[in-house]
Order: structure tokens, then sequence, then C-alpha cells
């Protein structure tokens, strides 16, 4: 998981959140929960709840997983107790987090052996010192804090997260006493706006509030100002609000610096606004202390009291933060500014007190020198010259020129205004002090040497009467105010400058903002549309791909459904013979309507309107359909779309869409429905014509059979006509010489040997007759076999040679009267449990067709049915002829529906086709022919032996089995 993310990122992620599974729902929230903590603590509360409530109901999460979403959701709320100063929470979660995933190690070591540690715990660990660091800069740990970012960016390198190891880096930077650029230009390199821009954004807000930073401690306060308003756009970009609200603090200082104050408490009060839309105490406060400092500096008093009141009762839960010591601070000299000695001292005194002051010198010395400034005004002088001395003491133990300078300047107020005691041997202890801050003053780099301390030097020697030094200071002086003057009006046109380039640049920026989202709504529209016309595709493509009229219109009103606001789809067909309209297909609220038709001529049929006048018609009601309007037994609709169905310039009906609300159809939503209509006209066209395709075909194959079965007829009765004849002829024989032998026993002229004779005669012929009559049984067994299977679907057991010789029986008239030879080569015991009859259709059309087409122009040949060995469980089946075989160019159609090359020769060209379909639909095989030409052509069928034992037959087979009836 990344550190920080953007706005548009974030906005991303909450859009996406409704439309995800459980699993990715809950991974999402957790994301969304961490990321918005800087942005509303609130919500981040509430989506964090939401996904430990959801945890324990994914049970498809493993244990790292699991781990990894429990370890940032406490991270979240010790993130948000951050935030809501409350310290103490935050450190106690994060610690627990740190802990875990460092699976036992100190959290005061900086981890250094990382190996066993996932990318996961590397990352949690990582951000949990992040925060950690955070809490301890908030309560002034500064040594503690600083151990925390080094740790942080050792498990950041050590996972491989360049931005988790750069931000603490800028951190440090930042919160040195005088942040200098050579902090991080081994790093990043030097100042350049550009690169920065171009980076992630995080990493350029941080960047830029750096060189800020840098700019005004060169007192560069323009550069600052341009710098820092970056920072603040990329704070607010990226989430950061506490970010962004220091940055408005940090602008605001520098045009306090360049004296345009009015601008300083434009830009804390926008600081302010931040603060308070997040409710985080520490923040307001700290924007509350600050615009109460403005309001003092441009003598609004009473305003900044009221200002200075709401920052104290902001900070009331952070007494012991350094925010509420700043209050301190700045309510004692607002007090001294208001004459009001009594809460300047109790003001001082309390910041005196405070435990922020421990890692803040700075503010000690502050401390002192106001309480000495409250005790002078008390009338108090000792103490006042005490608490003076101590300022100074700690001033120059801290090395800090300018407070010793101050304060010196302060031990002078008091000598002149209060009669103390003399300084040991110094006669004018006030010039001596003066003297001392001047020259403190002078030495330190950039800094201006003020007006009023000048002009109290010049009063000091004047005093001791050194006219020609009064008189040099007091021209010094002169000079200085009138430079201070000019340097305040040029800091204000810098200021006035920096201001218009500013709101220039922000103008700019909405501006180009406004024509990005132009852009983007531009974008996403043709995104939109783009995405509409793939997924219309897709529909079409599935509306298309049906045959039947009331599954296509089922895919339409599915899709219209998800599509569209209706009510009411209704789909109409027109006879032109009749110039009837027929809805035949319509839903209405879910439910059908019924078959209903009008005339193409009706006067107020829309959808006859429509087809007439060959164009859309939209209808937008303002109330609903009149009762002349609505059709008997339909809802009433304000919103209505009608369009013809077109297929290559001819009208074959029409659609409507209603809905029940006006407006309902805007462009878009036509644009849609014509589509749809579009795919739905070509897919009814094409089921129509499939419809008349199939009624084709099966008189095609209707005659193709009746053909067939007449064929057979004819072979069978031609064979049953020689046994039948040769009986008939014997039994005329007999009956003739039984005639005989009678008249010999009548007149008793009958010898031994003519009755010999003719018993040997009468057992030759009935051996004869019973043999004639054996042969045409078998006939008509096998006849009445082949029948039975053709027109039969049942799955038995047949020996495989047996089938075969029995169905080329039937066709050894046909065979033999051609003059070819054929030869069956089947072992025996080849047991198939499998559909018989539709296996003899098969070889009795590959033999039907070797006869029409391997033997041209009555040539002579040879045709073999054969088993070559085959692979465990399949069987395959040979047909060969030493016939003219096929062209090439006709190899890859042979078993196309309708391709024959004898068209118009009484072939249909079906034969091969339904021999494809059977054997790889009902009996579960594959078939295959090779073929050279002058060389012969064989046809291999491969079988399994054991249909039967598969799955029930799909709905496709079935159709193909009724199909395969008719041949």
């Amino acid at each position: 998981m990344e550190i920080l993310i953007t706005a548009d990122e974030f906005s991303q992620m909450q859009e996406q959140l409704v439309s995800l599974p459980s699993l990715l729902r809950l991974q999402q929230l957790t994301a969304l929960a961490w990321y918005s903590v800087e942005k509303d603590s609130s919500n981040a509360l509430e989506l964090a709840h939401l996904a430990n409530d959801l945890l324990p109901q994914i049970p498809q999460l493993d244990a790292e997983q699991r781990w990894e979403i429990t370890q940032r959701l406490q991270l979240t709320f010790a993130k948000v107790a951050w935030l809501d100063a409350d310290f103490r929470q935050s450190q106690k979660l994060a610690s627990n987090v740190l802990a875990n995933a460092l699976a036992g190690g100190r959290e005061e070591e900086i981890c250094v052996n990382t190996d066993h540690l996932s990318q996961a715990h590397l990352q949690i660990a990582c951000d949990a010192h992040h925060l950690l660091a955070l809490v301890c800069n908030e309560q002034s740990k500064t040594r503690e804090r600083d151990q925390h970012w080094q740790q942080c960016i050792a498990l950041a390198k050590a996972a491989g997260e360049h931005l988790r190891s750069v931000l603490p880096h800028i951190y440090i930077a930042l919160r040195s006493a005088e942040p200098q650029a050579s902090a991080i230009t081994p790093i990043f390199g030097p100042y350049d706006a550009q690169a920065i821009a171009n980076g992630h954004p995080a990493l350029a807000c941080w960047l830029f509030d750096f060189w800020g930073a840098v700019a005004f401690n060169e007192v560069d306060y323009a550069a600052s100002i341009n710098r820092r308003h970056f920072a603040y756009e990329y704070a607010l970009a990226t989430c950061q609000f506490p970010r962004a609200i220091t940055c408005c603090l940090n602008i605001g200082m520098c045009y306090a610096n360049l004296n345009d104050h009015d601008a300083a408490l434009k830009w804390k009060q926008r600081g302010l606004r931040l603060a308070q839309e997040c409710a985080w105490p520490s923040s307001m406060g700290l924007c509350l202390v600050s615009c109460g400092e403005t309001l003092r500096q441009l003598r609004q008093f009473s305003a900044a009291r009221v200002v200075l009141q709401q920052a104290f009762n902001a900070l009331a839960g952070l007494a012991h933060s350094r925010y509420y010591a700043l209050a301190l601070r700045h309510g004692g000299f607002l007090a001294l500014d208001e004459n009001d000695s009594d809460l300047a001292f109790s003001s001082f005194s309390s910041l005196l007190k405070h435990p922020a002051l421990g890692e803040s010198p700075g503010l000690r010395i502050y401390a002192l020198r106001g309480l000495a400034e409250t005790f002078s005004a008390k009338q108090e002088p000792e103490k006042a010259l005490h608490a003076a001395h101590q300022a100074l003491e700690l001033a120059q133990q801290t090395n800090n020129t300018f407070e010793q300078a101050e304060s010196y300047l302060c031990l002078a107020r008091l000598y002149r205004q209060h009669q103390l005691p003399p300084l040991g041997d110094i006669p004018q202890a006030s010039l001596h002090y003066l003297q001392k801050a001047l020259q403190l003053a002078e030495d330190i780099p950039g800094h201006r040497v003020s007006a009023e301390l000048l002009d109290a030097l010049a009063d000091a020697l004047a005093e001791i009467m050194d006219f020609e030094q009064a008189y040099a200071m007091a021209r010094r002086a002169a000079d200085v105010r009138e430079k201070t003057n000019s340097i305040a009006a040029t800091n204000r046109a810098i200021a006035m400058q920096v201001q218009y380039q500013t709101e220039r640049s922000q103008a700019q920026n909405q501006h180009h903002k406004k024509l990005a989202q132009a852009e983007a709504r531009r974008v996403a529209v043709l995104q939109q549309t783009s995405n509409t016309l793939a997924h219309l595709g897709a529909i079409g493509q599935e509306v298309t791909a049906h045959l039947e009229a009331g599954k296509i219109f089922q895919a339409l009103y599915s899709n219209l459904q998800a599509l569209l606001e209706m009510s009411a789809f209704g789909v109409y067909f027109l006879d032109r013979h009749t110039n009837t309209l027929t809805l035949t297909h319509a839903m209405e609220d879910g439910m059908p309507l019924p078959q209903t038709s009008v005339q193409l001529d009706h006067a107020t049929s829309y959808a006859a309107r429509c087809i007439r006048e060959e164009r859309e018609i939209v209808l937008e009601l303002q109330v609903p359909n009149t009762p002349a309007l609505i059709s008997p037994g339909t809802l009433a609709s304000l919103s209505c779309l009608f369009a013809p169905m077109v297929v290559t310039g001819r009208i074959i009906g029409a659609m409507s869409i209603q809905a029940m609300r006006p407006l309902a159809f805007s462009e878009r939503e036509q644009l849609i429905f014509r589509t749809l209509c579009a795919y739905g006209a070509i897919a009814f066209d094409n089921a129509k014509a499939y419809q008349q395709l199939q009624e084709t075909k099966a008189k095609l194959v209707a005659k193709e059979k009746f053909a067939a079965l007449g064929g057979l007829v004819a072979g069978v009765a031609h064979e049953l006509n020689t046994p039948i004849g040769n009986s008939m002829l014997m039994a005329s024989a007999l009956q003739l010489r039984v005639e005989a032998i009678q008249l010999s026993l009548q007149d008793q002229s009958l010898r031994l040997a003519q009755l010999n004779e003719f018993l040997g005669d009468t057992q030759l012929g009935a051996g004869l007759i019973a043999n004639s009559l054996r042969t045409a049984a078998d006939l008509v067994a096998s006849f009445k076999q082949v029948a039975v299977d053709r027109t039969s679907e049942i799955c038995r057991e047949f020996d495989l040679r047996q089938t075969c010789q029995e169905l080329v029986a039937t066709m050894m008239n046909q065979i033999r009267q051609a003059g070819h030879q054929f030869s069956v080569d089947m072992p025996e015991g080849i047991i198939l449990q499998s559909y018989p009859g539709p296996l003899g259709q098969v070889i009795g059309n590959l033999i039907s067709n070797a006869m029409r087409h391997a033997f041209p122009n009555n040539q002579v040949g040879k045709m073999r049915l054969f088993c070559p060995p085959s692979k465990p469980g399949w069987v395959q089946i040979r047909f060969c002829d030493n016939g003219c075989g096929i062209p090439e160019a006709d190899l890859k159609r042979i078993f196309d529906p309708f391709f024959t090359t004898r068209m118009g020769q009484g072939n249909a060209g079906l034969g091969l086709s339904i021999s494809h379909n059977i054997v790889t639909g009902i009996l579960g095989g594959r078939i295959r022919v090779d073929s050279k030409l002058a060389q012969g052509t064989c046809f291999i069928v491969e079988l399994p032996m054991r249909v039967g034992s598969l799955e029930k037959p799909s709905r496709a087979e079935q159709i193909l089995r009724r199909e395969i009836q008719l041949g």
C-alpha cells in the first residue's frame, strides 16, 4: 500500500467501492480509511470501523492478508488519535503495531536484519515509526523523534519504498533551526521547480515546502511565498491537510515580514478554516494563535483578544503542548499592549512553568523578557531587572546573539525608566547596555540595526553632553529610518506583486483546471460512448447468434432493461401481402402482452406511421396518453420511441419502447435503441431465412430419403426374384412329374426305375426349393433389420461385421448391376454398444456416393469395407474405392450441406453432410477423407465402442437426430 495517493485516485477508489466483491471491498475500505485520515478523520474512523466489522465475515482471507488489514486499521486509529491530540493513545496503538510488525524486535533499535520480514511487515513498521516521530514532535521529544525518523528510513530502504524513505529526510531538514539547501541536495539535487512538479505530487509538496523554508531563511520572502504556495496546492491534491494548514501559516508569516499584515491574516485565516473543517484541536489552536498575533500587529487588540481566547479554548486539552506555550507568549505581549500588567504577569508566569520550555530555550527567553516588561509596568524595577538579567544569561548560554541584543535593549529601557542601583563603576548603565546591543546587532549577519536603538543611543549620548556622537547617531538613525521606510515600501510593493502574481496564478490554475475538467468530461463522454458502442457490439453478437425469434426478443429485452429505463418493449412484423402490422413479441412491466394487429394505414398507430414514413418517432407527452392513444390492456406512458427495422433497404417491421416518466429518452438512449434495433432487424431477418432454409432442407432430405428407400426396395425386390423364380420353376417341374407318376400308376405301367428316378428328382427339387426359400427369407430378415434400424434411435449391442454384411446385402443388386466388386473384410467379435441404424445410414451413404461419383462413364471398379487395428475403446472403419478420386479443392467442402459436383442431376449434396453429422453427433466419433485424383478415395470413420455409456445427448444432438430421421 502506498503511503500517500492523489485526491483523484482517492475519488476513483471511492467510486469503485460499490461494485467490488466482499474481499476486494474489505481491502479497498482499509486503504480508503488510511488515505482519508489527513483529509477527514471522522470519515476515516467510519470507514475503518466498517472494515473492522467486515473482517470476520471474509473466510477466504489468508493469515498474512488478515494480519496486514488488522494492523493497518490499528495504525489508522492511531493516526486519527494523533490528529485529535490524543498523543498517549496514538503512541500506545502505534507502538503495539510496531511490535507486531517487527515480530518481537525492540522498537528503540534500528532494525538492521530485515530478511525475515515480508513487504507488508516492512511497510507497516515503517509507517508506525513515521507516526511515532510525528507524535514525539508534538510532545517536543526531539531526540526520540529523530530516532524514529532514522528507523523509518532504514525500514523503507529495506522495503525498496522510495517515497517512504525520502520523506523523513525532508522532514528532518525542515525541523532544523535554520533549514539549509545542503541538507537535501545530495539526495534531490539543487532547486528545480519543473523537476519537482514532474515528480510524485506528495513528494513535490514537501520539496516545495522545504525550498520555501530555505528562501525564508535567506530573507527572500517572495520566493518563499511562491514555493510554499505550490506546496499548499500539492498538499490539497494529495489529501495532506495538516501540511496544507502549515503552508498557509508559513505564507502568512512571509507576508507579515513583508509588512503586508492584511495578506498575512488572509492566509492564516485560510489555514484556520481548513483546521476547523477537519476539527483538529492542535491545528485549530495553532492557527488561532497565529491569527491573534497578526491582529495584535495590526493593533486590533480587541479582535486579537477574542481570537486568543478561542485558541485557549481549542487547546484546553493540550495544556502541555508547545502550541499552548505559544498562546501564553502571545497572550502576554497582547496584555502588555493593552496595559493589563496582571494578565501579562499571569501569562508569562504560566509560560515559565510550561513543560515545553525544556526543549525550547527561545520561549523561556521570551517569557523572562516579557516578565521583565511586566514588572516594569507594575513599577517593580528590581524584579524586572532580575528577570532581564536571567534572559540575558540564557541567551548567552545558548549563543543566541539576537536575543542577547534584545535583552541588552530591555536592560537599557529599565535603567532609563527606573531609578536602579548603579552598574559598578559604569556611570551610565543605560548607555552601556545600548552600546552592547549595538555592537551585537552589528555583528549579526544580514541584520539591520533598528532606528529605535540608534535614537536611544543618541538620547543617551546627549545626556552625557557628547553631542557630536549624539548627532552622528541621530543622523545614522535618520538614515536607517529612511532606508527602513524605503525597504518597507519595497516590501509592501513586493507583497502586492507577489499577491497579484499568486492571485493571477490561482486564476490561471482555476482556468486550466476548468479546461482540464472540461477535457476530462469530454474524454469521459468519448470513453463512455466507446464503451457503450463496444457493449452494444457485444450485445449485437449475442442477439444475432440466435436463430429463433423468441430467443432474439428475450435477448433484446433483457439488454434494453439493463441499458435503458423502460416500462414496455414491443416488436412488430410487417406482412407486405396484407399490409398488416402484427405486434408479435411484447413485454410490459415484466408481463407478456397478447398479439395484436393493425393495418399499415392505421390513423393513430405510431408503429404504422413509423413504417409509412420510414423514420424514428420520439414522443414526449406532458400528460399520460389520451384514451384514444392507449392500446387496450396497456399502461399509459409519457415517453415513447419507435424505430423501423431495416435490412438492406427492406423494412421488415418496427420496434418500440416506452417509459412512465417524461424525457426518458435522450440522445444517448436513442443511439442505444437505434443500434439494437438494427441488430434486432438483422437477427430477425436471419431467423426467418434460417426457418425457410430448414424447411427447404427438410424437403430435400425427404426427397433424398424416398429416393434411397426406392432404390433399396428395388434392390431387395430384384434379389428376391431369383430364389422365388427358381422355387416356382422347380415347383412347376415337380408338379408335372407328379402328374406323370399318377398316370403311370393309373394304367399300371409304372416301373421301379421310373419310381426311383422320380424320388431322386423330387428330393433334388425339394432341396433346391428349400435353399431358394431360405435365401429369400434371409434377404427379408436383413431388409427388416435395416428398415427397423434406420427408423430407430435405440442404442443396443450389435456385431459390426454382421450389421455391415446385412446392409451390404441389401445393396448388392445395385453393385452387381454396375459390375463392381465389393468385399467386407472385418473380423468377428467386434461388439459395439451404439446406434446401428444411423451407422448403417452412414455406410449406405458412402456406398451410394462412391457408385455415383467414383466411377464415371460406367467404369467398373472395386470397393472395400474393412476394419484396421485401432486404439483401445475405439474401432476404425474404412471404406475405400479405386475410383477417380476427389480434387484437392473439393476436399475441404466434401462434408458441406448441399455441396455436390452434379447439381441438377438428381443429387442434392446432403448425403456426406448427413453422414458427417451422424458420426460426429449421434455416434460420437470422427470422419475424414483421404483422396487423390486417379488414385481412389478412402473414408475413415473412427467410433467409440460404447456410445450408450456416455452422457445423455445434448439438445443439439437431439435436434440433429430428429433431422436424421428425415434422412
